[in-house]
């Protein structure tokens, strides 16, 4: 069919527009890192403002209003009725997704300056680097689910308005598209209430033994997959990569280890160290997620094994090094002042534990950046001579 307005042409670019920007890496997500890289967590850090307020009042519940305004404009199973008026009516509604879109990147984005004396005082919050953190994730991973349902309705449209070929087109097909969009809002909505809960009853529920262990173990998994396919095992020239690989295994394992054990606070024995405040808590949990951030950066550049980013892996290297450091200085600043009124032999034991595992994440990282200087000297003979 030829649309002579040209409007099912033009709601699939702004679709496809208004998918692009929701999975572009947002200013305040970059800004959230590369703060927690260069900045040791101290309660300093906390700030007065009403950034979480609007965007957990107001800005995301309308992104989420607009969505579900469009789920029900575009739904496959009465498309056809009124096609025409529907294209133009889910073209308004996308002008206002993109606007929503355009105001939630700008509070993202400020979340890490200081508020100005001109800024309004009503409905602040305190926000803490776990929670500024938490803010800019989350309102990330919104716009990123609000990408996916564009994206498939951007297929859908395509395939069923634009393409000759339709004969893909089931009830199951249309269920099967309203249904996946009706459980990524669900999970939108989830991360917007979890803005209004404190911090301390965030950190209990996501840093849970059982919801941390499930987290951690996915990249160890994909990892070991990575050191078993078939372009790694068993190539000869690949023997530097598989070591690469063994050695992210060791240094994903040692956080694994250290993650899970913080997880045990604060009611659970056997604990990290006895009496640890939540804003040690909260430092802890900042530094070690920079840490596993950093190790997820390498991964993916391991992952490109055809034509990896040399520059790129010695810079994640560098930020890796340097998150190490930051955590090894927060668990050292625990034990600054020994407090003894815990059973001593507990105390000794977690100090204990500390340094032991302090000494073998040294020597793991060590080991990898040997092994991937070695790699990235190997690689860049072979060009160059």
């Amino acid at each position: 069919m030829v649309w002579v307005n040209g409007r099912v042409d033009r709601l699939v670019q702004a679709l496809k527009t208004l998918k692009s920007k929701g999975r572009k890496k947002n200013r305040g997500l970059i800004r959230s890192i590369m703060f927690l890289k260069k900045n040791d967590c101290s309660i300093e850090w906390e700030v007065r403002s009403s950034v979480c307020w609007i965007l957990r009042t107001k800005q995301l519940p309308l992104l989420h209003h607009h969505v579900h305004a469009l789920l029900k404009c575009l739904d496959p199973a009465s498309l056809h009725l009124d096609t025409n008026q529907r294209f133009q009516k889910g073209l308004e509604i996308l002008s206002e997704i993109d606007n929503c879109m355009d105001q939630i990147s700008v509070s993202i984005g400020s979340v890490w300056d200081l508020p100005r004396p001109v800024d309004s005082q009503e409905n602040v919050e305190a926000l803490t680097p776990f929670r500024r953190h938490r803010l800019v994730h989350n309102s990330e991973g919104i716009l990123g689910l609000v990408s996916d349902v564009l994206g498939r309705f951007e297929d859908f449209i395509s395939h069923f308005f634009v393409s000759d070929d339709s004969t893909l087109r089931t009830p199951s097909t249309n269920n099967s598209l309203v249904r996946l969009a009706v459980q990524d809002m669900k999970v939108a909505n989830t991360l917007i209430e979890s803005l209004g809960q404190s911090d301390f009853v965030v950190f209990l529920r996501q840093w849970s033994f059982t919801e941390r262990k499930r987290n951690l173990d996915c990249p160890l998994t994909s990892l070991i997959i990575l050191r078993n396919s078939s372009q790694i095992k068993g190539n000869p020239e690949k023997s530097l990569v598989r070591k690469q690989i063994e050695g992210l295994v060791a240094l994903h394992k040692l956080h694994r280890v250290l993650v899970l054990k913080i997880c045990r606070f604060p009611n659970i024995k056997p604990g990290l160290i006895p009496e640890t405040s939540f804003l040690e808590l909260e430092g802890l949990r900042v530094t070690t997620s920079t840490l596993e951030y950093e190790l997820e950066q390498i991964m993916q550049y391991l992952g490109h094994t055809r034509r990896p980013d040399f520059v790129k892996l010695t810079l994640a290297m560098d930020d890796l090094e340097a998150a190490f450091k930051r955590v090894k200085g927060l668990l050292n600043q625990a034990f600054a002042s020994p407090n003894y009124n815990f059973d001593r032999e507990t105390y000794q034991y977690s100090e204990q534990w500390i340094q032991l595992w302090i000494s073998q994440f040294n020597i793991a990282a060590n080991n990898f950046f040997w092994i991937s200087n070695a790699y990235i000297t190997e690689k860049l003979s072979s060009i160059y001579y």
